[in-house]
Formats: C-alpha cells, structure tokens, sequence
C-alpha cells in the first residue's frame, strides 16, 4: 500500500476526467472500451507506483475501481481481500500483449513489472 494516505491522482491523464464521469451513452461496444481503457490507465497508476494499491487511493470511486478489475482481459484485478488492486494473471501472463496499449516499449515494461513484483515480495 502507500505510505501516504492521500488518494491518487491521474496525474496529467485526459483519462481522469473520463474515469470520474461515467454517465455515457454509447454503445455497448464502445463502453467496454472506454472501460478497458479506463483499467489500463489503473495499470499504468499501479506500474508507476510500483506496488499493489488500495481501492480507496485512487481519486475514484472504489465501485469504480473494482468494476474495472472485473471487465474481460482487464490488467488489473483485486487481490486478498477484495480492496487491494494488484496487476491481473491475464496481465502478468502475457505482458507483451499490453505493451503497445500501454505505450510502453516492451523491455520498459518488464523491468517495470520486475520493480512491481519485488515490492509484493518485500
């Protein structure tokens, strides 16, 4: 978990505001992608920190969160007991598949997820 307790932010990401504002319209389709989306925003947040994250530090609602960890091929899933967000099986599995998703050149991403698993060791 982090050591601060204030929620995390999207930082710079146009994928804040669209995980706050959920209301949508669009086809079904279209919403599993924006979700897919929203979850791969999630998993570069957890990827930055380096470590698993309450659902409760994210500056979202935990429903949210836990919704995202439940969509198809989602990178992110809940762990022990339903409120840590961790990096999925799906994931962890076949990282390379993410990578261009992600925007993250491939060896950047395995020592990023190297980094990610060593700290749930620790």
């Amino acid at each position: 978990m982090s050591e601060s307790s204030e929620p995390r932010q999207l930082e710079n990401s146009s994928a804040r505001r669209e995980l706050i504002a959920l209301g949508l319209t669009e086809s079904d389709g279209e919403i599993e992608h924006f979700n897919y989306r929203q979850a791969l925003e999630l998993c570069r947040l957890l990827l930055s920190t380096g470590h698993p994250e309450s659902v409760t530090n994210f500056q979202v609602p935990p429903k949210l969160v836990e919704s995202l960890c439940s969509i198809p091929n989602s990178p992110i899933s809940l762990a022990g007991d339903g409120f840590i967000v961790t990096l999925s099986r799906q994931f962890l599995s076949d990282p390379a598949s993410f990578a261009c998703s992600l925007g993250v050149p491939e060896n950047v991403l395995f020592e990023q997820i190297k980094q990610f698993m060593d700290s749930e060791i620790s």
